[in-house]
């Protein structure tokens, strides 16, 4: 089971990959789609991973806005109450999910601190609150400094 499972448009995977490098220095274990088994249905173990994540971090850009499988996953993260959105790309953020409260790494340079990585960090830390403890470090921004831009 992982902690957080982040939902993007393919065409954001740079942008996903460096926010799951980052947060894994924080200790979470982060699923993302690039970790489908050969053999494997994506729609199964997608969905199988949405329903065991402690939290869903979705990015918003202009390209997930219009993708369906985002939306749907962003839906479930809803419905669950652990979604945290993320907006990446200035855009406008489908209708059903404008009133939930969005970090803004919009710019975001994963080499350096950035105040919303830092809520996102402990937003994530709230999703786990309840959920099973865990000795999870306090947010470093020491360890943004270890990021190599891709």
């Amino acid at each position: 089971m992982s902690d957080l499972f982040i939902s993007y448009a393919s065409e954001d995977r740079v942008r996903a990959k460096q926010l799951a490098e980052a947060l894994g220095r924080h200790g979470w274990t982060i699923w993302w789609d690039r970790e489908i088994p050969f053999g494997k249905s994506f729609d199964q173990v997608i969905e199988e991973q949405i329903t065991e994540a402690r939290c869903l971090i979705v990015l918003w850009s202009v390209h997930s806005v219009a993708s369906d499988w985002v939306k749907n996953e962003a839906r479930e993260g809803k419905a669950r109450g652990v979604l945290i959105p993320v907006l990446i790309e200035e855009t406008r953020i489908p209708l059903e999910f404008r009133h939930v409260q969005t970090a803004n790494l919009v710019g975001w340079d994963p080499t350096m601190l950035h105040p919303e990585f830092a809520s996102c960090y402990g937003s994530s830390n709230n999703c786990w609150v309840g959920r099973r403890s865990v000795n999870r470090a306090p947010f470093s921004p020491l360890l943004l400094r270890q990021t190599k831009p891709s």
